[in-house]
């Protein structure tokens, strides 16, 4: 804990708490300028928090990992995480065989200025005009037949180049007055980047150029040794075909790479593999590429087996009842079913995060965030009293909502200069995000992640407080407001009380 002793003219501490009516004794502009430039002043010298360490577990549930006894993996972009690269070879892939798209908030609003036809940005009006408002009705999102779906959702690492494909098509029809249907597009765009998986030619593209599109992952082969040497049960359950994993796996695990686990599950057909129970399971063999015609009775270690069902897998591996570790990166196809049906416990993989949480880290988005927070809060320290505000002051508070817009644009397109962060619209969470934490226990943005914890240790939630609790943990937003403004309220009111401020600045929440 560190303890910040309020002294008015000391310029190194900054913690005082004033009376509930310092700003509220602002009665003309100059003052309210002069409270501005003062506050923005400690803003910019303002202590900031540790950075964030982007190798950590974030948790959302409480984890123990000592009642873990089975560890189940997806392969694609959970152990095998691609390159960049590999988005612009499915892109000239699809267009060789051959949108409209925003981001969505947690209450499912459009962010403004992340709706697109094409490649061109539509405005405020024509949004309203297309969807009545800025509000997406939840049926729209959750029909789940492309036929009855007003939406069509593009959820993991593979939509890239759909997106691509999408967005230049349109673009061209739209530059070319030619007419065109939406739904169409979307089927065709959909049929060519599906094809791409279905005929394998994405397979051989990653197979004769492995290094290229696979990144290697520092640390895995220790991951899934240690899981061995503590006797866990260790599965793979992926819809890719055994031909391609063998590959990748040789590349990040080694040759013997199947000695490492304990079920070996391919061309599962995920998400119906966790839905459907009539898919049996048969016995793959390598070396012909053949499915065996017997019955499987048993699961064994080192037989590859292919397609089946979750509640046979339960019945046959023999891990029914025992405690399950799942990591997935796809919402729907890995993540959502097999909590929902059997309460598996869920570690969803976000590669996003390393690049997210590195810019977040630097000092001029920190920075930018802290003078956001603190601004925000001085408008609504100022809107309490809007009715005894002079035309100039209200002139001046909305200049200042203004500049928190601009502050709230240029935080997005750190990001991303078209759709800002994956996993916030401005203030709220992103409609991913939601989904994400509906259904995962903890989020990393690689499994090699846990190699900083122990094999039983336990991950605790943060109790975050909702809008109606009192923070007993950090200092909230009034209070920050007030720390910062301290130095100049003295010579704004007569009335003004000095404290010592306790808490840690460890944990501070970076968002404030």
């Amino acid at each position: 804990l560190i303890f910040f002793i309020v002294h008015i003219f000391n310029d190194t501490l900054l913690h005082l708490a004033t009376s509930s009516d310092g700003m509220r004794n602002v009665k003309n502009e100059s003052n309210l300028w002069d409270i501005y430039s003062k506050v923005k002043m400690k803003a910019l010298k303002y202590p900031l928090p540790p950075p964030i360490d982007n190798k950590m577990v974030f948790v959302n549930n409480e984890l123990d990992l000592s009642e873990i006894d089975v560890y189940g993996f997806d392969y694609d972009y959970t152990l095998a995480i691609y390159r960049k690269s590999l988005n612009s070879a499915i892109y000239e892939m699809a267009l060789k065989r051959m949108v409209s798209g925003f981001k969505i908030d947690a209450f499912c609003n459009i962010q403004k200025g992340t709706a697109h036809r094409g490649k061109k940005i539509l405005s405020e009006d024509d949004v309203n005009n297309i969807y009545n408002g800025h509000h997406i009705p939840q049926h729209y999102l959750k029909c789940n037949s492309l036929e009855n779906k007003r939406m069509g959702q593009l959820l993991d690492l593979f939509s890239l180049p759909e997106i691509g494909l999408l967005s230049n098509v349109v673009e061209y029809f739209e530059n070319n007055s030619i007419p065109y249907n939406s739904l169409s597009i979307l089927h065709d765009v959909r049929s060519a980047t599906g094809q791409i998986h279905s005929t394998g030619e994405m397979h051989q593209a990653i197979l004769k150029n492995t290094d290229k599109f696979i990144k290697r992952l520092p640390g895995l082969r220790e991951f899934f040794e240690r899981l061995m040497s503590h006797k866990k049960y260790v599965f793979l359950i992926s819809n890719s075909p055994y031909y391609f994993i063998d590959s990748g796996m040789r590349y990040l695990l080694g040759d013997d790479w199947q000695k490492l686990f304990n079920c070996i599950i391919v061309q599962a057909k995920k998400p119906n593999f966790f839905r459907n129970t009539f898919r049996q399971f048969r016995v793959y063999w390598p070396d012909t590429g053949k499915l065996a015609w017997e019955k499987v009775t048993k699961i064994d270690r080192g037989i590859i087996y292919a397609g089946g069902n979750l509640e046979d897998f339960l019945k046959l591996s023999g891990i029914g009842n025992k405690g399950v570790l799942y990591f997935g990166d796809h919402v729907s196809y890995d993540l959502a079913e097999p909590t929902r049906r059997v309460g598996w416990r869920i570690a969803a993989i976000v590669p996003e995060l390393t690049k997210e949480i590195r810019i977040q880290n630097s000092e001029e988005y920190r920075r930018k965030l802290l003078w956001l927070q603190v601004l925000t809060s001085l408008i609504d320290e100022q809107c309490s009293e809007e009715a005894e505000k002079s035309v100039q002051m209200r002139e001046i508070l909305r200049n200042w909502c203004a500049e928190r817009q601009r502050a709230r644009d240029e935080l997005e397109i750190f990001l991303n200069p078209h759709f800002g962060s994956i996993f916030r619209c401005y203030h709220n969470p992103s409609y991913f995000l939601m989904r994400l934490l509906r259904v995962t226990d903890v989020y990393m943005a690689k499994v090699t992640s846990l190699l900083q914890y122990d094999i039983e240790h336990t991950f605790f939630a943060s109790r975050w407080p909702l809008p109606h609790e009192a923070d007993l943990c950090h200092p909230n937003e009034r209070e920050m407001l007030a720390v910062l403004c301290s130095f100049y309220y003295k010579f704004l009111t007569r009335t003004f009380l000095t404290r010592t401020i306790k808490y840690n600045q460890s944990a501070m929440d970076p968002q404030l």
